[in-house]
Formats: C-alpha cells, structure tokens, sequence
C-alpha cells in the first residue's frame, strides 16, 4: 500500500491518473506499507507484522513523468510505479526495506520463521559455496 499525505495511492485507472500521482510524489517523501501474519495451525500462535519503508522522489521534470507514463509500466502498480523497473529512476532514496517496496517484505519474515522453528537451513549446513 502506498501512502502519501493522509491518502492511499492505489493502481491508476488512466495515464492522467498515472501522471498525477507521480506529479503527487515528485520531490516528496511517501510511505509503502506491506503486512503479514503467520499462524502456526498448532499452537494457534499468531505473529502479526506491518513494515514501513519511505520512499523519496526525485524531482520529475514533466518530460521524465510523460516519458514513464508512455513507458506503459505505471499500470497495475499501487502509486504508479515500479521500483525493480524502469520507475528505480524516479527514486532518489529509500529507507527500510527495498523488497517491501517490490512486494512483500521477505526479509521480515524468515528472522521470526527460523527462531520458531518452522524453518531450518542448518539440513544444508555441510554444503560448499564457490565462488
């Protein structure tokens, strides 16, 4: 979910959309938020987690925003961009997690999966790495 001002940016519905929500986002910080839970059907232990990542914008020149919307990558994306496309040149910096902004936030969740026990990679401890 992308929050900006008080407001969810969802997926644009037209290339003005598109335009005016990176128009929005340009020179500005913005939030994406990502969230999950995990159920161990066992126990019923629950775990419960939202990750923030903000998220800064350069300042877009009108022929950079045209550019991006023609690009045709804006669509289907909440806040009209892509992080892992073409929008990474939209980004002038990003502070937390760079997946959660992708997607989901897998970083978040493997730390609360293994100190409960329902992953392991030591099964794989003896395996070589080359380089």
């Amino acid at each position: 979910m992308v929050f900006f001002e008080d407001n969810i940016l969802g997926k644009p519905e037209n290339g003005e959309h598109a335009y005016s929500m990176l128009e929005q986002l340009s020179g500005q910080t913005h939030q994406v938020f990502s969230g999950f839970s995990i159920l161990n059907k066992d126990s019923a232990e629950e775990i419960t987690e939202v990750i923030c990542t903000e998220v800064r914008f350069q300042k877009l020149a009108d022929e950079m925003l045209e550019w991006y919307v023609n690009s045709g990558e804006a669509f289907g994306k909440a806040g009209a961009y892509s992080i892992q496309g073409l929008g990474a040149i939209l980004v002038e910096s990003i502070s937390g997690s760079y997946n959660n902004v992708v997607g989901f936030p897998i970083e978040g969740i493997i730390p609360h999966l293994t100190a409960n026990d329902w992953i392991s990679f030591a099964e794989k401890e003896n395996m070589e790495v080359s380089a």
